[in-house]
């Protein structure tokens, strides 16, 4: 009987196993895995051009965009109010600070009634804050629910007042995903209503203590005819186009749109300039 030979697998047949069952599935899994855990390639130059592509750079603490004074910058007791901004924070506040992000109100004056939105630390956790108060000292500083912010990162804040009485929060947020994410960072039923009226400048930044560096991006100022109907369409749309003003506003509910930081494309076109101020250590006092 002729006895059979083993032969052994010819070199190129294995070398081909090997390229298929190990360098093939290294080479396709690797790119997953760098996308997912390396955070600092996440392409910052998406934010810059989809929410801020004319962002006003504050480098310097105690500089602040300033829109000139007007009274219909004010709540009215027949519409809903809607004041948004986005921002882009170097450094966020540490425990027991309070950064101003937005304010409208008598910065002079014992009662400090108007309007302002700001961010806080408390026990380790970030948290925005209203100011929402009239002339007669009705209102307060009202706390929201606790915010993921990064710094770096844009995130859009949209105060509501509608129906005499609700006063809500929204944040919408970016993260190393690179996906936008909106929230309710809380509301507040108020027992009267509250309409902070006053003819004070609108400042965008921190004035006095300076808390605040970094970019602000889009500003604007409305007053809706039901706006609780049509809030989630507004923050939805703001959400899918963040440096677009939604088509959903009539040209009379516009009070203030400047996506630039340097105009005003609202019917009114008031002067928005960047006010850069050096800071006495008087000027580090706090907000309150």
């Amino acid at each position: 009987m002729q006895g059979s030979k083993h032969k052994n697998p010819p070199f190129l047949f294995l070398l081909s196993l090997f390229l298929f069952f190990f360098v093939v599935p290294i080479a396709v899994i690797a790119p997953l895995i760098n996308s997912l855990f390396n955070i600092e390639d996440f392409d910052q130059s998406y934010v810059e051009k989809e929410i801020a592509p004319s962002s006003i750079s504050v480098p310097k603490r105690g500089s602040f965009l300033k829109v000139n004074a007007a009274e219909h910058l004010s709540p009215t007791i027949d519409k809903g109010f809607l004041v948004i901004g986005w921002f882009n924070i170097e450094d966020l506040p540490a425990e027991g600070e309070r950064m101003i992000l937005l304010s409208r109100y008598a910065e002079a004056s014992v009662i400090k009634h108007g309007y302002a939105i700001a961010l806080t630390r408390e026990k380790g956790v970030l948290h925005p804050e209203v100011l929402w108060r009239d002339k007669n000292g009705v209102g307060a500083w009202y706390p929201f629910s606790h915010v993921e912010i990064l710094p770096g990162y844009w995130f859009m804040t949209a105060l509501s007042y509608y129906n005499e009485r609700y006063l809500g929060l929204h944040i919408i947020t970016t993260g190393i995903d690179g996906n936008l994410h909106s929230y309710l960072a809380g509301g507040h039923e108020l027992s009267v209503p509250v309409l902070p009226e006053n003819d004070f400048p609108l400042k965008v930044g921190s004035v006095k203590t300076g808390l605040f560096t970094g970019s602000i991006g889009p500003v604007g100022v409305f007053s809706v005819a039901k706006l609780q109907s049509k809030l989630q369409d507004i923050l939805s749309s703001f959400s899918d186009s963040p440096a677009d003003l939604p088509d959903l506003f009539k040209k009379s509910e516009i009070l203030l749109w400047s996506p630039d930081g340097k105009s005003d494309e609202s019917q009114f076109g008031h002067e928005v300039k960047l006010i850069e101020q050096k800071r006495s250590k008087s000027d580090k006092e706090d907000e309150n």
